[in-house]
């Protein structure tokens, strides 16, 4: 509940109708709300905008309490008047932790950039805060901290943001600050249609999305791994590690990514996904995970979600990225053979149980590949294109059961250590031939052979 005196932006001579600037109105209104704070601890009120288009430079809050109310973001717009760098701009300095319960909303309205590559809004040193029921068309919405000395805790719920030129969303920690903004929940919101990722969170901790969409973002002429739906970064090399955590969310026609995780600082922190949905991946991976400096592990832990058309591969990990994958679902996933080791989830470090061991449908081996992978369980085509003898297959599960059909002649079996075949003898595959084997304890055991 918004609480507080109503000053509604009207009653200081702003224009509805869009035609004229009423940056000076809406700022008369602010400072009036502001007026009754006492050393920025106590007062404030509700900056109200009844319906219509309020054509604006940037305005700026100062002081606790202070929140906005529109009556709906189809009813009230603040649409930028020029290039502004932010629309919105709440900054309350260094404010001790008294004021963690001094709360400020934004609720039903919504802010447009006019066609500019403007900021919309940002949430500077505020200790709580709510935005609610908000759409933001332009350069979308900054949330960073400088020098905060308690925990950010903020909350958007029911909100768009869409047609970013840069990021629809971007949480960061600013330079010199020792704060990072942390215990920021995001409910129900929609990240559409930013230029490069839809949200980044940069030096983040807690930050959690339940129930969001993040679609059709990114560009196709910048990279597979450089845009995409949600990028997880720490750039900070003393920094704290990213903690996101990201609730039943769903990924669809991003271009490049849908969710890139890279751990740059110490100490590391996971990024946890649960009953969350990746289709249809424009360009490259649903999820890709890299370690851009050594010794700092990037983690991702995967749960009860589900991967389909990808056009590389559902998941892509560096040798030193690390996570759990657990009763995901995999379907229609492409491989790109040239990459395979690096490009597939369960590497070194990974585990996998549950549907992971079920079936990803046909597959491709690694064309004229001795020991080629079979990371995921399922149906592979042999269809090398020069005689190949096989010795092992790698990256098996235990217990996994590998099915190989031969379109040609080229692939012959070898008995081995690793690869125990009937009769103790290789097998020369001919074409619509298929072999069934079983791996225990780290060996591959025939099951049984098939002519056709």
């Amino acid at each position: 509940m918004i609480n507080g005196a109503v000053y509604n932006v009207l009653d200081y001579g702003a224009d509805p109708t869009g035609v004229l600037v009423s940056t000076t109105a809406i700022q008369a209104a602010i400072n009036a709300a502001q007026a009754t704070v006492s050393g920025g601890l106590r007062g404030g009120g509700v900056i109200y905008f009844p319906a219509g288009l309020y054509k604006s430079g940037e305005l700026t809050v100062t002081a606790q309490f202070i929140s906005f109310k529109g009556d709906g973001p189809t009813a009230s717009t603040i649409i930028s008047s020029g290039v502004v760098n932010p629309l919105l701009k709440i900054s309350l300095g260094s404010l001790p932790a008294s004021v963690i319960n001094s709360p400020s909303f934004i609720r039903d309205l919504k802010f447009e950039g006019g066609g500019l590559a403007n900021q919309l809004l940002l949430i500077q040193n505020v200790a709580q805060y709510r935005v609610q029921n908000c759409w933001f068309e332009g350069d979308g919405v900054t949330v960073t901290t400088v020098g905060l000395d308690s925990s950010i805790i903020g909350e958007f719920q029911d909100c768009i943001i869409r047609y970013a030129t840069q990021f629809g969303l971007h949480i960061y920690q600013s330079a010199g600050s020792a704060t990072t903004p942390n215990i920021i929940t995001f409910r129900s919101c929609q990240f559409i249609r930013g230029y490069t990722f839809g949200a980044k969170v940069e030096n983040g901790t807690q930050i959690s999305f339940y129930d969001c969409d993040f679609s059709a973002n990114g560009d196709a002429a910048t990279g597979t791994t450089s845009v995409g739906g949600l990028w997880v970064v720490n750039s900070a090399p003393d920094g704290v590690g990213p903690g996101v955590n990201l609730y039943g969310c769903w990924f669809e026609q991003n271009i490049g990514t849908h969710l890139r995780v890279d751990q740059r600082g110490f100490p590391p922190g996971a990024t946890n996904v649960y009953n969350s949905c990746f289709v249809n991946a424009a360009a490259s991976y649903c999820i890709y995970a890299s370690e851009p400096t050594v010794g700092n592990r990037t983690t991702v832990n995967v749960y009860n979600s589900t991967f389909a058309n990808a056009l590389i591969a559902d998941v892509a990990y560096s040798a030193s990225t690390s996570g759990n994958f657990v009763n995901n679902s995999y379907s229609t996933i492409s491989i790109d053979a040239t990459s395979n080791a690096n490009i597939l989830p369960f590497t070194t470090g990974n585990s996998r149980s549950g549907a992971d061991l079920q079936s990803f449908g046909t597959l491709i081996l690694t064309d004229n590949s001795t020991t080629p992978s079979v990371i995921r369980a399922g149906v592979y085509l042999a269809s090398n294109t020069s005689a190949t003898s096989i010795t092992d297959f790698i990256n098996g599960g235990e217990g996994q059961v590998l099915i190989v059909n031969a379109t040609n002649g080229n692939t012959t079996l070898v008995n081995s250590a690793s690869l125990r075949l009937a009769g103790a003898t290789n097998k020369t595959m001919a074409t619509r031939d298929v072999i069934q084997l079983t791996r225990q304890n780290s060996v591959w055991y025939q099951m049984s052979y098939s002519t056709n």
